[in-house]
């Protein structure tokens, strides 16, 4: 299953099938245990050709290795009894992008300090033999009759529509249209944290694309609300384009460092000074130091499409109605093209 973020599910999506020439039944056994679901009945009888899919689901309850497994096996059958692993690590996010700040966070709004103005991959599905450890894929016996494949997708039952929060689809956007959407920056750890929006943005956003704010301070469980406003005068279409952003972890700088930010900060002609070459800043009359090798890379993936109407209607909502069983109604309505008005 790979990485799994504690809070949030992976999931096999599996195919069980029956190869054989005659009805056959498989049964499905798994231990109630380390976070591992089975959507599959404990028996299923399936008929020569009939397939039947199901899930196979990693739920990360707490930091650590998940090494556990499932049996299928044909009843009346011992040559197909296969056992599978399923095996992932989970951890702790100590930063995320999501739509709607968590409870930890104790946001109502965002507590957080002032800031300034896009998987795991869902392509896995091999078959391999009954000795197969990955749990990818198997098949039940030299020649099975009854057999599945599965293939490995992220589900974060946290987010809307099961799509990533990182994920951003403006939709379809009328020019000179505006279309805003809300995310938040939450902080996990109980230590405070720098975020940045790498600039300038990618360059079929640049003009297209606004965010607000760019870059700010995290405290402990603290989350941002970040605003992402798409608008265009001309078509454009981008499709899961990068915008790279990044966070780090703070911690307290001894005195002498922060005397040294200090005394360039006495000379310095603009904000821009203020950070020195091992990244030491000042907020709020404290300094604080970037840890090195803890860069954290969070990228936002922007998709929107922005063309002229090539046709419009004449109505933009149809409600019949009621209407006797057998009985039918039409609605008849115009559709203008663009070009002829």
């Amino acid at each position: 299953m790979g990485k799994v973020a504690v809070g949030t599910t992976a999931t096999a999506v599996c195919l069980l099938k029956n190869y054989g020439t005659i009805a056959a039944t498989a049964r499905c056994e798994w231990p109630a245990a380390d976070g591992i679901t089975v959507e599959l009945p404990p028996a299923v009888t399936l008929n020569p050709g009939d397939s039947k899919t199901f899930a196979v689901h990693l739920v990360a309850q707490a930091p650590g290795e998940i090494d556990s497994s499932f049996r299928i096996y044909t009843v009346s059958n011992p040559y197909e009894d296969v056992t599978c692993r399923v095996r992932g690590t989970c951890y702790l996010e100590e930063c995320r992008w999501s739509t709607s700040p968590s409870r930890s966070s104790g946001l109502t709004p965002p507590t957080c300090l002032q800031g300034s103005p896009g998987p795991l991959n869902a392509t896995s599905g091999v078959r391999g033999s009954p000795s197969a450890a990955a749990g990818t894929g198997v098949s039940l016996g030299e020649r099975p009759a009854v057999s599945f494949d599965a293939a490995l997708s992220p589900r974060l039952p946290e987010r809307q529509g099961d799509q990533p929060a990182s994920t951003v689809d403006f939709g379809d956007v009328a020019p000179d249209d505006r279309v805003s959407r809300t995310l938040f920056f939450e902080n996990t750890t109980d230590s405070f944290m720098k975020f940045e929006v790498v600039s300038p943005l990618p360059p079929d956003l640049r003009k297209v694309l606004q965010i607000s704010p760019i870059a700010g301070f995290l405290a402990p469980r603290g989350a941002q609300e970040v605003t992402l406003v798409f608008t265009s005068k001309e078509p454009v279409a981008v499709s899961a384009v990068c915008v790279p952003c990044r966070a780090w972890r703070l911690k307290a700088s001894s005195s002498t460092a922060a005397a040294a930010v200090a005394k360039t900060k006495s000379r310095a002609k603009s904000a821009a000074s203020v950070q020195d070459s091992e990244g030491i800043e000042e907020h709020d009359g404290q300094f604080y130091q970037m840890e090195n090798g803890r860069e954290i890379d969070l990228p936002l993936f922007i998709s929107a499409r922005c063309d002229t109407r090539q046709c419009e209607l004449e109505c933009q909502d149809i409600v019949f109605e009621s209407t006797m069983i057998f009985k039918s109604k039409e609605f008849v309505f115009t559709l203008v093209s663009g070009e002829n008005r």
